[in-house]
């Protein structure tokens, strides 16, 4: 079934409905409903109401070229002009940009996805840019203009998809009519930790969201707010710890002689002494995290020879490793490691540095 934008559509599994407002992707679209929220839905689950004759130009959800827009006349800029308040603002008005973390289900799971949001919690305007970081690669998002103290949702993320991204990145223009005092515009990193957001205590009542979810800042002129800055890794301190115990061992090793082979054992109580509670989803996701971070973290070393212990179980997590070096890491060599010192259940991974940089 095709929709457009400006089509009037029903939930099929949920009463009510709204208009199309935007397309996600081949699978996705917003729908604005009638409380003017702006709700990600799948396809799939829409219908199109055919008694509404009230349609805003439309777009095809199968992605095409942009034809060039004509020129615009003066009338409709002048117009659009009031689509900023007027407004008065104060030398001193804060500036207070979220990014807002929501599961896009009932509730956390190690399979659910995750809607992203920016919130715009201030009395300015904004333009903005939004994008995230996988390996040393940026992606677009969305951009655009986002009112005074409103939200917009920007993309449902997968699990596999947000544990590849390193940090989200916003660059933001601050806008006022009428009197203003120049803002600085906004150039900024904010880190995800991918394994927590799996986790039902991530996910905290706030003021934004009817829902629980992650707030993380991107710009605040609050100081209160700046402890939360990269809040993401924080929620996991008990795991970073870990992994710094990891690394001091690794280092002993060297010291001892064995500088040509490093061991980075990925079993889980290796990485974390609390994983009770964890499921299997979680687990892998910590086990993966872990040996994103040592990757990335070696790649620049020449001849660098590194050991991941994934051991074999049902073999899943050196699927994963391996679908990643092919996927995220092609330019690395890897084999499988010596049979006689870790059987079928360890992968050698070679860095040679000059053909990374």
């Amino acid at each position: 079934m095709k929709i457009k934008v400006g089509d009037k559509v029903k939930f099929l599994n949920d009463t009510g409905g709204g208009v199309v407002s935007g397309i996600i992707d081949s699978r996705m679209v917003n729908v604005r409903i009638e409380e003017g929220f702006e709700v990600p839905s799948l396809i799939s689950e829409l219908v199109v109401d055919t008694d509404d004759s009230q349609l805003i130009e439309k777009q095809d959800v199968t992605f095409r070229a942009r034809e060039k827009s004509p020129e615009p006349d003066t009338e409709a800029v002048e117009a659009g002009e009031d689509d900023i308040d007027s407004q008065d603002l104060p030398a001193g008005a804060l500036r207070k940009i979220y990014l807002g973390l929501v599961p896009a289900g009932d509730s956390v799971s190690d399979n659910s996805n995750i809607n992203t949001y920016l919130i715009n919690d201030c009395d300015f305007y904004i333009f903005y840019m939004a994008g995230y970081q996988e390996k040393d690669s940026f992606y677009y998002l969305k951009s655009g203009m986002l009112e005074a103290n409103t939200k917009e949702f920007i993309r449902t993320f997968s699990q596999t998809e947000i544990s590849k991204i390193r940090k989200f990145h916003f660059q933001v223009l601050f806008i006022s009519k009428g009197m203003y005092f120049p803002q600085h515009p906004v150039d900024e990193h904010v880190s995800v930790s991918s394994t927590g957001l799996y986790k039902e205590s991530s996910y905290k009542e706030n003021d934004f969201f009817d829902e629980k979810a992650v707030i993380l800042t991107v710009v605040s002129d609050n100081s209160a707010d700046e402890t939360e800055k990269n809040a993401g890794s924080e929620l996991f301190q008990q795991i970073i710890d870990k992994n710094k115990k990891e690394d001091s061992r690794i280092k002993k090793q060297e010291k001892k002689g064995r500088t040509d082979i490093e061991e980075v054992d990925l079993h889980i109580h290796e990485i974390t002494d609390d994983y009770s509670n964890l499921s299997d989803g979680e687990k892998l996701n910590i086990q993966l995290n872990r040996f994103y971070s040592v990757i990335d973290g070696a790649i620049g070393d020449k001849n660098r020879k590194i050991v991941f212990i994934h051991g074999v179980g049902n073999g899943k997590l050196k699927y994963e490793i391996r679908n990643a070096l092919d996927t995220k890491y092609p330019d690395l060599d890897y084999q499988d490691a010596s049979f006689r010192d870790y059987g079928f259940g360890a992968t050698l991974v070679t860095i040679r540095g000059n053909n990374l940089l």
